[in-house]
């Protein structure tokens, strides 16, 4: 091939390109905004997918429970605040103390007409005085467990020694005569401690009698309220001690908490 038809051959071959490109650039513009929009199509997807998102995760998050506050309205119920977690309510009626979900006037009331239907029409004037009665009652469970000054401590001890002296049958001057100088040589051979503390107890005869009737007196006015509010069935039995003395003992059982309960009522 001469140099002259190369030359022509070259010509037309770049003429026949640019015309090519000049053809195709309109095309290639007519796509640009086809490719814009599907693009934000794309990108609109993109932000609708993470909003989606972010609210499924909001959701997932577990939501704080709301803790419910006691209202006067509800002593009307026959219900107070937990002495220990006001944010529970107790029944005056039963003594039992309810969840945090409960504290609603719908629910207590529902608790008042189904677990205690006798005492549902009663005024509020009795309620507060159920109120005062609990509040004024000396209870010996905060006295065992309270850790006070050492003559309170001592005082705790004195209950419990005499209700130990009751349960055994001993004589009442045991206190004085016999455990207080036990203990008192127990903490001066065996701990090295000063038995001051133990000189202060008080263990008479008399003192011990005292807390045994104290005792008894508080146990038998529980006892009576629960009856009060519940239906009980009543068990007699004869019973002789020393010297063929006839005794009466007479029992109670009733339903406590849905569990039975029997207690002695007297002797």
């Amino acid at each position: 091939m001469t140099s002259g038809h190369r030359g022509h051959n070259l010509r037309f071959r770049l003429s026949f390109e640019a015309s090519t490109s000049e053809t195709l650039a309109p095309q290639r513009d007519k796509e640009d905004p086809a490719l814009s929009n599907k693009l934000t199509i794309q990108i609109s997807q993109s932000i609708a997918s993470i909003s989606l998102l972010l609210a499924l995760l909001k959701m997932s998050k577990p939501n704080k429970k709301k803790t419910r506050q006691y209202a006067v309205e509800f002593l009307k119920f026959g219900f107070i605040p937990d002495e220990h977690d006001e944010r529970k309510p107790f029944c005056l009626l039963c003594n039992q103390t309810m969840s945090n979900e409960s504290m609603k006037a719908g629910r207590l009331e529902a608790h008042l007409k189904v677990r205690h239907p006798n005492n549902s029409n009663l005024d509020l004037e009795y309620f507060k005085s159920l109120k005062e009665k609990l509040k004024n009652r000396t209870k010996l469970t905060s006295l065992f467990h309270a850790k006070q000054a050492p003559h309170t401590r001592a005082l705790e001890a004195s209950y419990e020694i005499s209700l130990l002296i009751a349960k055994h049958g001993k004589n009442h001057t045991i206190g004085e005569q016999l455990i207080k100088p036990a203990i008192s040589i127990f903490l001066k051979t065996v701990l090295q401690k000063d038995d001051g503390d133990i000189r202060t107890m008080p263990l008479s005869n008399n003192t011990v009698s005292n807390r045994i009737d104290e005792m008894g007196q508080d146990v038998e006015s529980q006892l009576i309220e629960k009856l009060k509010l519940r239906k009980f069935s009543l068990q007699m039995d004869e019973s002789t001690i020393r010297d063929s003395e006839a005794l009466l003992l007479t029992y109670v059982r009733y339903i406590d908490h849905e569990e039975f309960q029997e207690e002695m009522l007297f002797c």
